[in-house]
Protein backbone atom coordinates (compact mmCIF):
# COMPACT_ATOMS: atom_id res chain seq x y z
CA UNK A 1 0.00 0.00 0.00
CA UNK A 2 1.02 3.39 -1.07
CA UNK A 3 -0.04 6.77 -0.19
CA UNK A 4 -2.24 6.84 -3.59
CA UNK A 5 -5.03 5.19 -1.02
CA UNK A 6 -5.61 9.08 0.02
CA UNK A 7 -7.02 9.52 -3.72
CA UNK A 8 -9.56 6.82 -3.15
CA UNK A 9 -13.09 6.66 -3.37
CA UNK A 10 -14.66 6.10 -0.40
CA UNK A 11 -15.88 2.62 -1.18
CA UNK A 12 -12.33 1.64 -2.40
CA UNK A 13 -11.21 2.72 1.05
CA UNK A 14 -13.42 1.04 2.77
CA UNK A 15 -12.88 -1.96 0.63
CA UNK A 16 -8.49 -1.48 1.00
CA UNK A 17 -9.51 -1.52 4.81
CA UNK A 18 -11.50 -4.93 4.58
CA UNK A 19 -8.44 -6.43 2.56
CA UNK A 20 -6.36 -5.97 5.30
CA UNK A 21 -8.15 -8.52 7.72
CA UNK A 22 -6.73 -11.60 5.49
CA UNK A 23 -2.87 -10.44 5.78
CA UNK A 24 -0.56 -9.16 8.33
CA UNK A 25 -0.02 -5.37 7.31
CA UNK A 26 3.05 -3.28 8.42
CA UNK A 27 3.95 -0.20 10.43
CA UNK A 28 4.07 1.88 7.31
CA UNK A 29 0.16 0.87 6.62
CA UNK A 30 -0.64 1.44 10.00
CA UNK A 31 0.77 5.04 10.13
CA UNK A 32 -1.39 5.25 6.89
CA UNK A 33 -4.55 3.93 8.02
CA UNK A 34 -4.26 6.00 11.12
CA UNK A 35 -4.44 9.24 8.64
CA UNK A 36 -7.84 7.63 7.61
CA UNK A 37 -9.17 8.46 10.97
CA UNK A 38 -9.43 12.01 9.87
CA UNK A 39 -11.32 11.20 6.70
CA UNK A 40 -14.08 13.35 5.47
CA UNK A 41 -16.23 9.93 5.14
CA UNK A 42 -18.23 8.27 8.44
CA UNK A 43 -17.62 5.14 6.74
CA UNK A 44 -14.18 5.24 5.89
CA UNK A 45 -13.78 6.70 9.69
CA UNK A 46 -15.76 3.81 11.44
CA UNK A 47 -14.33 1.18 8.86
CA UNK A 48 -10.57 1.78 10.20
CA UNK A 49 -11.62 2.63 13.89
CA UNK A 50 -13.36 -1.04 14.08
CA UNK A 51 -10.32 -2.54 11.82
CA UNK A 52 -7.79 -0.89 14.73
CA UNK A 53 -9.87 -2.21 17.86
CA UNK A 54 -9.44 -5.72 16.18
CA UNK A 55 -5.85 -5.64 14.90
CA UNK A 56 -3.46 -7.03 16.98
CA UNK A 57 -0.34 -4.95 15.52
CA UNK A 58 1.41 -4.01 18.32
CA UNK A 59 1.74 0.10 16.74
CA UNK A 60 -1.82 0.47 16.66
CA UNK A 61 -2.38 2.47 19.91
CA UNK A 62 0.61 4.00 19.76
CA UNK A 63 -0.82 5.82 16.50
CA UNK A 64 -4.04 6.02 17.62
CA UNK A 65 -2.86 7.75 20.75
CA UNK A 66 -1.90 10.43 18.98
CA UNK A 67 -5.20 11.93 17.94
CA UNK A 68 -6.10 12.65 21.85
CA UNK A 69 -4.34 16.00 20.65
CA UNK A 70 -6.94 16.58 17.96
CA UNK A 71 -8.84 19.81 18.08
CA UNK A 72 -11.83 17.95 16.50
CA UNK A 73 -13.67 16.15 19.44
CA UNK A 74 -15.24 13.18 17.32
CA UNK A 75 -11.58 12.26 16.05
CA UNK A 76 -10.63 12.44 19.47
CA UNK A 77 -13.27 10.57 21.07
CA UNK A 78 -13.09 7.85 18.54
CA UNK A 79 -9.71 7.30 19.42
CA UNK A 80 -10.53 7.27 23.12
CA UNK A 81 -12.91 4.61 22.11
CA UNK A 82 -10.29 2.76 20.40
CA UNK A 83 -7.57 2.61 22.99
CA UNK A 84 -10.87 1.77 25.82
CA UNK A 85 -11.52 -1.42 23.63
CA UNK A 86 -8.11 -2.29 23.11
CA UNK A 87 -7.60 -1.95 26.56
CA UNK A 88 -4.82 -3.59 27.93
CA UNK A 89 -2.96 -3.53 25.23
CA UNK A 90 -3.37 0.39 25.32
CA UNK A 91 -1.84 0.82 28.80
CA UNK A 92 1.95 1.29 27.66
CA UNK A 93 0.92 3.54 24.99
CA UNK A 94 -1.59 6.15 27.08
CA UNK A 95 0.88 6.15 30.10
CA UNK A 96 4.25 7.23 27.36
CA UNK A 97 1.63 10.24 25.47
CA UNK A 98 0.67 11.48 29.28
CA UNK A 99 4.16 13.69 29.05
CA UNK A 100 3.44 14.74 25.94
CA UNK A 101 -0.15 16.48 26.19
CA UNK A 102 -1.05 19.15 28.52
CA UNK A 103 -3.39 19.21 31.29
CA UNK A 104 -6.65 18.23 28.94
CA UNK A 105 -4.87 15.76 27.31
CA UNK A 106 -3.11 14.45 30.36
CA UNK A 107 -6.94 13.62 31.97
CA UNK A 108 -8.64 11.98 28.76
CA UNK A 109 -5.45 9.39 28.71
CA UNK A 110 -6.26 9.21 32.96
CA UNK A 111 -9.91 8.45 32.56
CA UNK A 112 -9.29 5.79 29.93
CA UNK A 113 -6.66 4.53 32.03
CA UNK A 114 -9.13 4.31 34.85
CA UNK A 115 -11.68 2.77 32.53
CA UNK A 116 -9.29 -0.08 31.41
CA UNK A 117 -8.35 -1.14 34.72
CA UNK A 118 -5.33 -2.46 34.66
CA UNK A 119 -2.84 -1.45 38.15
CA UNK A 120 0.19 -0.79 36.09
CA UNK A 121 -0.75 2.78 35.43
CA UNK A 122 -1.24 3.34 39.17
CA UNK A 123 2.49 4.69 39.86
CA UNK A 124 1.91 7.13 36.76
CA UNK A 125 -1.33 8.34 37.62
CA UNK A 126 0.14 9.18 40.96
CA UNK A 127 2.79 10.91 39.92
CA UNK A 128 0.62 12.99 37.85
CA UNK A 129 -1.81 13.51 41.11
CA UNK A 130 1.03 14.74 43.29
CA UNK A 131 2.35 17.43 41.06
CA UNK A 132 -1.06 18.54 39.36
CA UNK A 133 -1.77 22.17 39.56
CA UNK A 134 -4.76 21.25 37.64
CA UNK A 135 -8.47 20.55 39.58
CA UNK A 136 -10.07 18.60 36.51
CA UNK A 137 -6.65 16.91 36.06
CA UNK A 138 -6.97 15.94 39.95
CA UNK A 139 -10.15 14.68 40.28
CA UNK A 140 -9.43 12.75 37.26
CA UNK A 141 -6.43 10.94 38.96
CA UNK A 142 -8.59 10.33 42.11
CA UNK A 143 -11.37 8.80 40.36
CA UNK A 144 -8.93 6.66 38.42
CA UNK A 145 -7.20 5.74 41.40
CA UNK A 146 -10.39 4.20 42.71
CA UNK A 147 -11.42 2.58 39.27
CA UNK A 148 -8.16 1.00 39.25
CA UNK A 149 -8.58 -0.84 43.50
CA UNK A 150 -4.93 1.49 43.70
CA UNK A 151 -3.80 -0.74 46.92
CA UNK A 152 -1.83 2.53 47.89
CA UNK A 153 -4.92 4.70 47.51
CA UNK A 154 -5.42 5.62 50.97
CA UNK A 155 -2.12 6.60 51.89
CA UNK A 156 -1.38 8.68 49.20
CA UNK A 157 -4.58 10.43 49.28
CA UNK A 158 -5.43 11.22 52.67
CA UNK A 159 -2.87 14.26 52.97
CA UNK A 160 -4.81 16.12 50.39
CA UNK A 161 -8.14 15.20 51.80
CA UNK A 162 -8.75 18.32 53.55
CA UNK A 163 -6.87 20.86 50.80
CA UNK A 164 -9.94 21.05 48.74
CA UNK A 165 -13.90 21.17 49.37
CA UNK A 166 -14.41 19.89 45.72
CA UNK A 167 -11.70 16.91 46.17
CA UNK A 168 -13.51 15.36 48.83
CA UNK A 169 -16.99 13.66 46.70
CA UNK A 170 -14.53 12.09 43.98
CA UNK A 171 -12.19 10.74 47.04
CA UNK A 172 -14.75 9.34 48.82
CA UNK A 173 -16.06 7.40 45.96
CA UNK A 174 -12.58 6.61 44.92
CA UNK A 175 -12.53 5.21 48.33
CA UNK A 176 -15.82 2.97 47.91
CA UNK A 177 -14.09 1.71 44.74
CA UNK A 178 -10.83 0.69 46.07
CA UNK A 179 -11.55 -0.55 49.76
CA UNK A 180 -9.14 -1.43 52.57
CA UNK A 181 -9.33 -1.71 56.23
CA UNK A 182 -7.47 1.90 56.04
CA UNK A 183 -10.01 3.06 54.08
CA UNK A 184 -12.35 2.34 56.16
CA UNK A 185 -11.03 3.76 58.84
CA UNK A 186 -10.51 7.01 57.82
CA UNK A 187 -14.16 7.60 55.96
CA UNK A 188 -15.34 6.59 59.65
CA UNK A 189 -12.71 9.11 61.33
CA UNK A 190 -13.37 12.37 59.26
CA UNK A 191 -17.66 11.21 59.58
CA UNK A 192 -18.58 13.59 62.44
CA UNK A 193 -17.05 16.99 60.83
CA UNK A 194 -18.46 16.38 57.61
CA UNK A 195 -21.86 18.52 56.28
CA UNK A 196 -24.19 16.14 55.03
CA UNK A 197 -23.56 15.95 51.54
CA UNK A 198 -20.35 14.33 52.47
CA UNK A 199 -21.67 12.45 55.38
CA UNK A 200 -24.10 10.90 52.19
CA UNK A 201 -20.95 10.17 50.37
CA UNK A 202 -19.26 8.29 53.48
CA UNK A 203 -22.14 6.19 54.01
CA UNK A 204 -22.90 5.00 50.78
CA UNK A 205 -19.26 4.19 50.19
CA UNK A 206 -18.97 2.23 53.73
CA UNK A 207 -22.16 0.44 52.23
CA UNK A 208 -19.82 -0.89 49.52
CA UNK A 209 -16.90 -1.76 51.42
CA UNK A 210 -17.27 -1.73 55.10
CA UNK A 211 -16.86 -4.96 57.09
CA UNK A 212 -18.81 -6.58 59.98
CA UNK A 213 -17.90 -4.38 62.50
CA UNK A 214 -19.20 -1.41 60.08
CA UNK A 215 -23.06 -2.14 61.23
CA UNK A 216 -22.50 -0.80 64.63
CA UNK A 217 -20.98 2.46 63.62
CA UNK A 218 -23.63 2.72 60.96
CA UNK A 219 -26.54 1.49 63.29
CA UNK A 220 -25.22 4.74 65.76
CA UNK A 221 -26.01 7.03 62.76
CA UNK A 222 -29.19 5.87 62.80
CA UNK A 223 -29.89 7.59 66.28
CA UNK A 224 -28.26 10.78 65.98
CA UNK A 225 -27.98 12.00 62.11
CA UNK A 226 -31.25 13.99 60.67
CA UNK A 227 -33.76 12.47 58.59
CA UNK A 228 -32.21 12.91 55.49
CA UNK A 229 -29.44 10.42 56.17
CA UNK A 230 -31.83 7.50 57.80
CA UNK A 231 -32.64 5.92 54.47
CA UNK A 232 -28.79 5.63 53.15
CA UNK A 233 -27.63 4.78 56.43
CA UNK A 234 -30.17 1.67 56.82
CA UNK A 235 -29.63 0.88 53.05
CA UNK A 236 -25.83 0.10 53.49
CA UNK A 237 -26.60 -1.65 56.28
CA UNK A 238 -28.91 -3.61 54.63
CA UNK A 239 -26.21 -4.16 52.24
CA UNK A 240 -23.64 -5.61 54.64
CA UNK A 241 -25.71 -7.75 56.19
CA UNK A 242 -26.30 -9.38 52.76
CA UNK A 243 -23.08 -9.70 51.76
CA UNK A 244 -21.92 -10.99 54.96
CA UNK A 245 -24.96 -12.73 55.92
CA UNK A 246 -25.39 -11.53 59.31
CA UNK A 247 -28.38 -11.35 61.80
CA UNK A 248 -29.14 -7.25 62.66
CA UNK A 249 -30.91 -6.78 65.88
CA UNK A 250 -32.55 -3.31 65.83
CA UNK A 251 -33.25 -1.23 69.18
CA UNK A 252 -36.77 0.14 70.00
CA UNK A 253 -34.84 3.84 69.13
CA UNK A 254 -33.39 2.62 66.07
CA UNK A 255 -37.02 1.05 64.71
CA UNK A 256 -38.65 4.77 66.24
CA UNK A 257 -36.04 6.32 63.90
CA UNK A 258 -36.61 4.76 60.52
CA UNK A 259 -40.82 5.14 61.65
CA UNK A 260 -40.29 9.21 62.08
CA UNK A 261 -38.34 9.09 59.10
CA UNK A 262 -40.51 7.32 56.76
CA UNK A 263 -41.11 10.46 54.82
CA UNK A 264 -37.71 11.11 53.68
CA UNK A 265 -36.93 7.53 52.37
CA UNK A 266 -36.53 7.77 48.56
CA UNK A 267 -37.44 4.67 46.63
CA UNK A 268 -33.71 3.34 45.97
CA UNK A 269 -33.64 3.09 49.55
CA UNK A 270 -37.38 1.52 50.88
CA UNK A 271 -36.22 -2.29 50.29
CA UNK A 272 -33.70 -1.41 53.17
CA UNK A 273 -35.81 -0.02 54.93
CA UNK A 274 -39.05 -2.20 54.43
CA UNK A 275 -36.80 -5.20 55.56
CA UNK A 276 -35.88 -3.35 58.52
CA UNK A 277 -39.32 -3.27 59.72
CA UNK A 278 -40.77 -5.95 58.70
CA UNK A 279 -39.89 -7.77 62.40
CA UNK A 280 -40.91 -4.79 64.37
CA UNK A 281 -44.60 -5.04 63.54
CA UNK A 282 -47.09 -2.06 65.62
CA UNK A 283 -49.53 0.38 64.49
CA UNK A 284 -46.41 3.09 63.28
CA UNK A 285 -44.30 0.57 61.35
CA UNK A 286 -47.87 -0.52 59.28
CA UNK A 287 -48.48 3.14 58.52
CA UNK A 288 -44.96 3.15 56.47
CA UNK A 289 -45.84 -0.28 55.22
CA UNK A 290 -49.21 1.79 53.68
CA UNK A 291 -47.31 5.14 52.57
CA UNK A 292 -44.45 2.44 50.72
CA UNK A 293 -46.71 0.56 48.99
CA UNK A 294 -47.36 0.10 45.11
CA UNK A 295 -44.23 1.69 44.28
CA UNK A 296 -41.97 -0.60 44.10
CA UNK A 297 -42.67 -4.75 42.65
CA UNK A 298 -40.27 -6.31 44.96
CA UNK A 299 -40.78 -4.33 47.85
CA UNK A 300 -44.15 -4.53 47.30
CA UNK A 301 -44.00 -8.27 47.83
CA UNK A 302 -41.94 -7.72 51.34
CA UNK A 303 -44.84 -5.71 52.27
CA UNK A 304 -47.22 -7.78 50.98
CA UNK A 305 -46.04 -10.92 53.03
CA UNK A 306 -45.86 -8.77 55.93
CA UNK A 307 -49.90 -7.77 55.29
CA UNK A 308 -50.71 -11.58 54.40
CA UNK A 309 -49.11 -12.48 57.95
CA UNK A 310 -50.92 -9.58 59.86
CA UNK A 311 -54.89 -9.10 58.11
CA UNK A 312 -56.65 -8.05 61.21
CA UNK A 313 -54.39 -5.52 61.76
CA UNK A 314 -53.66 -4.53 58.17
CA UNK A 315 -57.68 -4.10 57.81
CA UNK A 316 -58.05 -2.72 61.06
CA UNK A 317 -55.67 0.55 60.10
CA UNK A 318 -56.56 1.02 56.83
CA UNK A 319 -59.74 2.81 57.15
CA UNK A 320 -57.18 5.57 59.02
CA UNK A 321 -55.04 5.40 56.01
CA UNK A 322 -58.17 5.75 53.64
CA UNK A 323 -59.46 8.61 55.75
CA UNK A 324 -56.71 10.97 54.20
CA UNK A 325 -56.10 11.60 50.02
CA UNK A 326 -52.91 9.18 49.23
CA UNK A 327 -50.97 8.40 45.97
CA UNK A 328 -51.47 4.54 46.16
CA UNK A 329 -55.12 4.14 47.55
CA UNK A 330 -56.19 2.17 44.41
CA UNK A 331 -52.86 -0.01 45.04
CA UNK A 332 -54.33 -0.87 48.79
CA UNK A 333 -57.74 -1.16 47.44
CA UNK A 334 -56.92 -3.35 44.75
CA UNK A 335 -55.24 -5.77 47.40
CA UNK A 336 -58.03 -5.24 50.02
CA UNK A 337 -60.06 -6.97 47.13
CA UNK A 338 -57.73 -9.93 46.78
CA UNK A 339 -58.40 -10.53 50.62
CA UNK A 340 -62.23 -10.26 50.55
CA UNK A 341 -62.24 -13.77 48.42
CA UNK A 342 -59.05 -15.37 49.72
CA UNK A 343 -59.72 -14.79 53.32
CA UNK A 344 -63.56 -14.06 53.47
CA UNK A 345 -64.03 -14.63 57.39
CA UNK A 346 -61.49 -12.22 58.73
CA UNK A 347 -62.64 -9.35 56.41
CA UNK A 348 -66.15 -10.65 58.09
CA UNK A 349 -65.11 -10.26 61.51
CA UNK A 350 -63.00 -6.82 60.88
CA UNK A 351 -66.21 -5.31 59.30
CA UNK A 352 -68.72 -6.44 62.07
CA UNK A 353 -66.44 -5.44 65.05
CA UNK A 354 -68.06 -3.07 67.01
CA UNK A 355 -65.89 -0.03 66.50
CA UNK A 356 -64.70 -0.90 62.72
CA UNK A 357 -64.64 1.64 60.59
CA UNK A 358 -63.88 0.50 57.65
CA UNK A 359 -66.87 -0.17 55.34
CA UNK A 360 -67.48 3.74 56.31
CA UNK A 361 -63.91 4.74 54.95
CA UNK A 362 -64.98 2.54 51.49
CA UNK A 363 -67.94 4.18 51.37
CA UNK A 364 -66.51 7.59 51.77
CA UNK A 365 -64.46 6.57 48.81
CA UNK A 366 -67.58 6.15 46.59
CA UNK A 367 -67.50 10.02 46.12
CA UNK A 368 -63.44 10.33 45.42
CA UNK A 369 -62.48 12.46 42.29
CA UNK A 370 -60.88 9.20 40.58
CA UNK A 371 -62.92 7.56 38.69
CA UNK A 372 -61.27 3.41 38.88
CA UNK A 373 -61.38 4.32 43.08
CA UNK A 374 -64.82 4.79 42.93
CA UNK A 375 -65.47 2.10 40.36
CA UNK A 376 -63.32 -0.49 42.67
CA UNK A 377 -64.98 1.18 46.16
CA UNK A 378 -68.56 0.16 44.81
CA UNK A 379 -66.87 -3.50 44.04
CA UNK A 380 -65.45 -3.29 47.56
CA UNK A 381 -69.12 -2.44 49.26
CA UNK A 382 -71.00 -5.46 47.49
CA UNK A 383 -68.50 -7.38 48.65
CA UNK A 384 -68.45 -6.92 52.42
CA UNK A 385 -71.80 -4.99 52.68
CA UNK A 386 -74.39 -4.86 49.75
CA UNK A 387 -76.83 -2.91 52.22
CA UNK A 388 -74.33 0.33 52.48
CA UNK A 389 -73.47 -0.01 49.19
CA UNK A 390 -77.92 0.16 48.40
CA UNK A 391 -78.18 2.76 51.11
CA UNK A 392 -75.81 4.57 49.10
CA UNK A 393 -77.08 4.63 45.34
CA UNK A 394 -77.17 8.45 44.92
CA UNK A 395 -73.84 8.35 44.70
CA UNK A 396 -73.69 5.50 42.49
CA UNK A 397 -76.11 6.95 40.05
CA UNK A 398 -74.43 10.83 40.50
CA UNK A 399 -71.25 9.00 39.12
CA UNK A 400 -70.16 11.16 35.74
CA UNK A 401 -68.80 8.20 34.63
CA UNK A 402 -71.19 6.27 32.66
CA UNK A 403 -69.06 3.06 32.53
CA UNK A 404 -68.96 3.68 36.36
CA UNK A 405 -72.80 3.50 36.54
CA UNK A 406 -73.04 0.36 34.19
CA UNK A 407 -70.49 -1.62 36.52
CA UNK A 408 -72.41 -0.95 39.74
CA UNK A 409 -76.08 -2.04 37.53
CA UNK A 410 -74.03 -4.98 36.28
CA UNK A 411 -72.20 -5.69 39.31
CA UNK A 412 -74.87 -5.34 42.36
CA UNK A 413 -77.53 -7.32 39.47
CA UNK A 414 -75.54 -10.33 38.98
CA UNK A 415 -74.14 -10.90 42.76
CA UNK A 416 -77.17 -10.02 45.13
CA UNK A 417 -79.49 -12.50 45.80
CA UNK A 418 -82.48 -11.82 45.91
CA UNK A 419 -82.18 -10.06 42.78
CA UNK A 420 -81.99 -6.10 43.85
CA UNK A 421 -85.69 -5.26 42.11
CA UNK A 422 -85.70 -1.74 43.21
CA UNK A 423 -82.34 -1.01 42.66
CA UNK A 424 -82.20 -2.16 38.86
CA UNK A 425 -85.37 0.20 38.92
CA UNK A 426 -83.52 3.54 39.69
CA UNK A 427 -81.21 3.06 36.77
CA UNK A 428 -84.17 3.21 34.21
CA UNK A 429 -83.98 6.66 34.81
CA UNK A 430 -80.22 7.29 34.37
CA UNK A 431 -79.38 10.12 31.81
CA UNK A 432 -77.77 7.80 29.69
CA UNK A 433 -79.84 5.61 27.17
CA UNK A 434 -77.37 2.84 27.05
CA UNK A 435 -77.58 2.68 31.41
CA UNK A 436 -81.62 2.79 30.84
CA UNK A 437 -81.47 -0.31 27.97
CA UNK A 438 -79.63 -2.34 30.28
CA UNK A 439 -81.55 -1.99 33.73
CA UNK A 440 -84.55 -2.73 30.96
CA UNK A 441 -83.09 -6.20 30.05
CA UNK A 442 -82.24 -6.81 33.52
CA UNK A 443 -85.39 -6.86 34.31
CA UNK A 444 -87.07 -8.23 31.39
CA UNK A 445 -84.66 -11.16 32.17
CA UNK A 446 -86.20 -11.83 35.40
CA UNK A 447 -89.95 -11.76 34.30
CA UNK A 448 -90.06 -8.41 36.40
CA UNK A 449 -92.94 -6.20 36.16
CA UNK A 450 -91.71 -2.42 34.69
CA UNK A 451 -94.18 -0.05 37.64
CA UNK A 452 -93.04 2.21 39.48
CA UNK A 453 -90.28 3.12 36.89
Amino acid sequence: MNKNIFNLSSEEKIQFIEDCYSREITNEEVSLLSELLKDKDKGVRNSVSFFFINSDHELVPFKVVEYVKSSDTSIRNMAGDILLKKGADSVTALLNFIDLGNADDKKFCIDILGLIGNQEACPKIISELEKSQNDNLTLACLEALGNLKCPEIEKIVAPIYNKNELFKPTIIEAFGKAGSDEVIQFLIDVFDEEDELIKYAIIESLGLIGKPETVNFLLGRIKSESYVLVGPVVNSIYQLVNKYNLECTSSDQVIEKIVAASDFIDQNHSMAAVSFLANHINEDVMFVFYKLFGKDFDVDMVIRQVFDNNLEPFLTLLSSYLAIPNNNTMDLLNYFKEIIYVSPEIVRNVCESPNSRLTNSIVKLLSNKTDEIRAIAAEIILAIDPISGIENVDKLLNDQNVWNRMGYLENFASVLIPFPEEFVKIFLNDRDEMVKERALTLLKEHNLSLSGA
